[in-house]
């Protein structure tokens, strides 16, 4: 490192430092103080050559005459201060991995948090001090230098980890990283479960009010939204009694589906009420019927194909088809090219709609503001090109591989019923937003979704419908972005162990290896090629297709008695599931092994050079 006293260096300065090419940065007397770092203010000129450098020089000691500097010495009223500049000259650092540390972890979890540059967004590993690489733990020594927590920058080139640049950390105003707000003394000695295997996401406010309802109705009153995640409270008794999973099954097609009917010719806001009234009804009989198939255990070995496979014995059978059909695949690869008509193509779009109708109320997340596959479903179909090349049905392959014994069928029928009770709710609130579109209180009727569901079931659309809308949909973006506790207890928090170089779980089935496809966002899927191991939040009904062409599955939640595990088993594949980190740590094209027997994922690093 040079630094320049002047507007130029001499080259035999520059010579020293054995490069080519150079990184030319400023560093002020009003940065890196505690608390007021001042970070990217001044000028960096990247790449700069031996004739670039004084050009660099001038830029950088230039940057602090700039509006926005002036605007922050003003703010932080350090305007009248004597202000002087230094300029720093590095060695440029090839390409490779780069990103920043931070010593102590914004979010408030107590570890370390390194964010490195990554296409899609940076990928985000928490570290406790001992599990931190050289030499960024030797960096970490300039807490005591910079007074308190650092943020580093630093980047990796030809096996080497170098250090850019250090500054002080602003200060984390935060007393509890996950403020919770009991409403009685008996919810405060309860423990909360997060319920991440169902709904690893932040749940929309329509969603989140319509947990609300469902709790106030439930003598128990086990559920909680915090920070837009859903809580369980753990089961106090042994909740004996209930309704089979048949007896809700039937009295949804005698009670709801009846609703459903006269629903459709009633006024948009009677037609909402007489929706929550039937969900929240039927919501009572669905976590009792859940309850008694519980305590029933196992099923039957033997048993036929689960809803889930065979729904996706239809999808197969319908990619197949597309691949009989002239300029079906190109319309499934870009539907703003319609294809051409042919018989063909009309008996394939009837079969189809025919399968919509059957299973179109799933959505790729339990939220009722996600739109169904029945709605949309666009999501789909890079499912089917991918399936139209698999020879082999779903079927065929589970009988191959040994897979479903002791599974019970049940258990998938009662997402399905849950699925279309969804639904109906969801038909109601979009026929409020297409109503309030109408009169000019929102954009879209979607937007009905980002208003408190109290406010909808009242009837009147606020003046400011729109901008509350806007700012949930920010709230719920900035929500994604949290690491929720797996558990609150009172004061207590318990947070996942960080990851190492060894993912932990619960596993099922044999070993396989394969390179990761990493889904973060379950609303935008992207179905595996053949053989590739399948990381994910976590196996949600809707996304069971996915594991037709896969060799393996790993999930950051859930248990051996989840869908994922479940739907693993059935598919005879190697699974771990519940391991927290896999889709933070995994990366698209990493060589992974994962090992069912002993519960564990083995990153082998990148798969995807050359």
């Amino acid at each position: 490192m040079l630094v320049a006293g002047a507007e130029f260096v001499e080259p035999a300065d520059l010579a020293a430092l054995d490069a080519s090419r150079f990184a030319v940065r400023s560093s002020a007397t009003f940065e890196d103080r505690p608390g007021a770092g001042a970070a990217g203010l001044l000028r960096t000129v990247l790449d700069v050559d031996v004739d670039g450098v004084a050009m660099a020089i001038a830029a950088c000691r230039a940057s602090a005459d700039a509006d926005h500097v002036v605007a922050y010495l003003r703010h932080r009223g350090l305007e009248s201060e004597s202000l002087a500049v230094a300029v720093i000259i590095q060695a440029m650092v090839g390409p490779g991995r780069r990103g920043t540390l931070a010593s102590r972890d914004p979010g408030g979890t107590g570890l370390a948090r390194i964010e490195e540059e990554a296409h899609g967004g940076p990928r985000v590993t928490l570290l406790s001090r001992e599990e931190l690489p050289e030499p960024l733990l030797s960096a970490l020594a300039l807490e005591a230098d910079l007074g308190g927590p650092i943020e580093i920058e630093w980047a990796e080139s030809q096996g080497k980890t170098f250090v850019l640049q250090a500054r002080p950390s602003p200060p984390i105003v935060l007393a509890d990283p996950f403020p919770v707000d009991f409403r009685t003394t008996e919810d405060r000695c309860r423990r909360w479960r997060w319920d991440r295997e169902h709904n690893p996401e932040p749940l929309s406010p329509a969603h989140e009010g319509l947990v609300a309802m469902v709790d106030r109705a439930t003598p128990a009153g086990r559920l909680r939204v915090w920070h837009g995640y859903l809580y369980v409270g753990e089961r106090m008794d042994s909740a004996s009694g209930g309704e089979p999973a048949d007896g809700a099954c039937g009295w949804y097609d005698q009670v709801v589906m009846e609703q459903c009917q006269t629903m459709a010719k009633a006024e948009p806001g009677q037609r909402l009420q007489r929706a929550l009234n039937a969900f929240v009804d039927f919501a009572g009989r669905y976590a009792a019927a859940s309850s008694a198939m519980r305590r029933a255990g196992p099923g039957p070995a033997g048993h036929g194909p689960s809803p889930a496979v065979r729904r996706d014995l239809e999808l197969w059978n319908l990619a197949r088809a597309a691949a009989q059909a002239p300029g079906l695949v190109d319309y499934l690869r870009d539907p703003s090219h319609p294809a051409p008509p042919s018989i063909e193509m009309a008996d394939w779009f009837s079969a189809l709609r025919a399968h919509l109708d059957r299973w179109g109320a799933f959505a790729p997340v339990w939220d009722v503001a996600v739109p169904t596959y029945g709605e949309d479903p666009r999501p789909l179909y890079p499912v089917l090109l991918r399936m139209a090349a698999d020879e082999v049905s779903p079927v065929d392959r589970r009988a191959a591989a040994g897979g479903g014994p002791g599974a019970r069928a049940d258990g998938e029928e009662d997402d399905v019923v849950f699925a279309r009770a969804l639904r109906v709710v969801r038909r109601a609130l979009l026929a409020v937003g297409r109503e309030w579109v109408g009169k000019g209180r929102l954009d879209e009727p979607g937007d009905v979704f980002f208003l408190p569901l109290d406010t909808v079931r009242a009837g009147a659309a606020p003046s400011d419908a729109r901008e509350i809308a806007h700012a949930a949909r920010e709230q719920l973006a900035a929500r994604a972005r949290i690491v929720p506790p797996l558990a609150i207890l009172g004061d207590e928090r318990h947070w996942a162990r960080p990851a190492g170089d060894v993912l932990t779980g619960a596993g099922v089935g044999g070993r396989a290896r394969g390179r990761a496809v990493v889904i973060r966002d379950a609303a935008h899927l992207v179905a595996p090629p053949a053989g590739a191991v399948l990381v994910v939040p976590t196996v949600s009904p809707t996304m069971t297709f996915l594991l037709a062409t896969a060799a393996a599955v790993v999930t950051d939640h859930g248990g051996l008695l989840d869908h994922g595990a479940f739907m693993a088993r059935e598919y005879g594949l190697p699974a771990v599931v519940g391991t927290f980190w896999a889709t933070r740590v995994l990366r698209d094209g990493d060589e992974v092994v994962v090992d069912g027997p002993a519960g564990k994922v083995y990153a082998l690093g990148s798969g995807r050079g050359g």
